[in-house]
Parts: C-alpha cells; sequence; structure tokens
C-alpha cells in the first residue's frame, strides 16, 4: 500500500541570497529542473500518491509552481507562519495531523538525488534512512554512527568524525509505530521544553536512546546532495547537469539560476 511523503519547505534560505531572496529554495533549477519537482516526480515514480508539503516562505509561489506542473499527487499544503523564528523539527511537527498514524517518507525540499533511493528505502519495508558513506566529513554534515548491523546509534553534526559511518542525506522512511513515537518526541520537545529552534535529528536521536531502531540504507552508487549554498548550487549542477568542467562561480551563477518569479 502506497504511503504518504512529507517535505519539508519552509526555510527562508538566507546562505544562498541573493537567488532566494524572492523565491523558495526548492524552486532553484538544477539540471533545468527545480528541486522540489525533481523530488515530485522520483516519488511519484516510486508508487507515491500523496504528499504532504509544508511551507513558509514564500508560499504562494511555491503552490503556484507546483500547480504548474501537473503531477498525479494529492497534495495537503501545512503553513509554518512561524518560518522565521522556528527550524524544521517545528516543521515537521506540523505535518502531524495531515499524516495521523501512519507510516510516511521524509524528505527536505533542497535535496537533488536519483530516484532509485527513494524506491530502496520504501522496499526495504521498515524504519529506515538514506546513509551516503564517506570519510570527508566536517562540521556541517548530519553525521549518522552504526552497530555492526546497520542500526543508527547516533546522528546529528555534534556526532563526533572517528565514529561516523557517512551522513545523512536527508530522507527517512518511519514505520507507524516510529511515526507516532516521532510525533510524540517532537510535541515534548517542541511545544513542552520549547525547543523551536532545533533540527529533527534530536527528536530522532531521543527515539534511538529510547530504544527506537532506525536502520541505515546506503545509497552507493546513487548520488545524493542537499544544497544550501551557492557553491552547493554549483556542484548539483556538475552533479546532476551538462557540466563537467570545473567553472567559477559568476560562470556557474547562470546555470543554476533561479526559475521566473
Amino acid at each position: 500500500m502506497p504511503i504518504p511523503a512529507v517535505i519539508l519547505a519552509a526555510g527562508r534560505a538566507t546562505r544562498l541570497r541573493p537567488f532566494t531572496d524572492h523565491l523558495p529554495k526548492s524552486l532553484l533549477e538544477v539540471a533545468g529542473r527545480p528541486m522540489l519537482e525533481r523530488s515530485l516526480r522520483h516519488l511519484h515514480a516510486a508508487g507515491v500518491r500523496e504528499v504532504v508539503i509544508v511551507t513558509g516562505f514564500q508560499r504562494s509561489k511555491l503552490r503556484t509552481a507546483v500547480r504548474g506542473w501537473g503531477l498525479d499527487l494529492a497534495l495537503t499544503y501545512v503553513d509554518n507562519p512561524d518560518f522565521e523564528s522556528t527550524n524544521n523539527a517545528a516543521s515537521l511537527l506540523l505535518a502531524a495531523a495531515a499524516i495521523g498514524d501512519r507510516p510516511f517518507i521524509l524528505l527536505d525540499s533542497d535535496l537533488v538525488y536519483d530516484g532509485a533511493i527513494v524506491r530502496e528505502l520504501l522496499d526495504r519495508g521498515d524504519s529506515c534512512l538514506a546513509l551516503r558513506r564517506a570519510t570527508d566529513l566536517g562540521g556541517e554534515e548530519v553525521k549518522v554512527a552504526l552497530t555492526a548491523d546497520e542500526v543508527v546509534t547516533g546522528i546529528g553534526k555534534e556526532v563526533a568524525l572517528d565514529c561516523a559511518e557517512g551522513e545523512s542525506v536527508g530522507i527517512e522512511v518511519f514505520s507507524a509505530r516510529a511515526a507516532g513515537h516521532l510525533f510524540a518526541t517532537l510535541r515534548q520537545r517542541i511545544r513542552d521544553q520549547g525547543r523551536v529552534g532545533e533540527y529533527y535529528e534530536a527528536s530522532f536521536q531521543q527515539m534511538i536512546d529510547e530504544g527506537a531502531r532506525l536502520h541505515a540504507v546506503d545509497i552507493a552508487p546513487h548520488r545524493a546532495m542537499e544544497v544550501d549554498t551557492p557553491a552547493d548550487l554549483v556542484l548539483a549542477e556538475q552533479t546532476f547537469g551538462a557540466i563537467a568542467a570545473r567553472v567559477s562561480w559568476p560562470v556557474a551563477a547562470q546555470v543554476g539560476r533561479p526559475i521566473a518569479s
């Protein structure tokens, strides 16, 4: 039975200015197509038919763009009116009512990835996350520590480098039971404890500490990356688009240009 997807697309993306001054980051093009459109098409190809999109900054432009793509998806929009002062954990909690007690797949909206990753996670049949194995990690990556049988023991930017097996790329699947645990944890941390500025990985870690099992799925040989900065946008175009040669940012900026607002 198909499960719904939740895509978080509320943030302002200040590190990508001026391209995101008047446009949601998820509408920036990579290889001739907005990141959000690419993701929605991957989800549809994997059998997903229902998507909850959490919006915030420039929400009307995002809705207009999605409507124009003519996708055969049941779409629910949930608005985060406090996107300026909250983080992605708060946005995820806002999707709880739309998801209820169902399993779901969670994605960040600023990802560029191969569609096969979604199918592999959904085929797994339990709670899992997409892992890019790497040894070149730094302070910004969401690092993942694992047991010998690929069960996540630690997740977050603060995971020690010598313990990390790789990075979480921002795609997770939760069983119905895990989804209930996740939303309860988010409510506790955000509403009861006021941790509105947290990333959702803090709630993942609490769930793991409380006994939840989240398996890592190695995405190799597939590709996935998050676009946070102009340099990321260039690299995404080089990786997924037609550009193979290294180019400087002033030239590449014209390749990763925003779509018309």
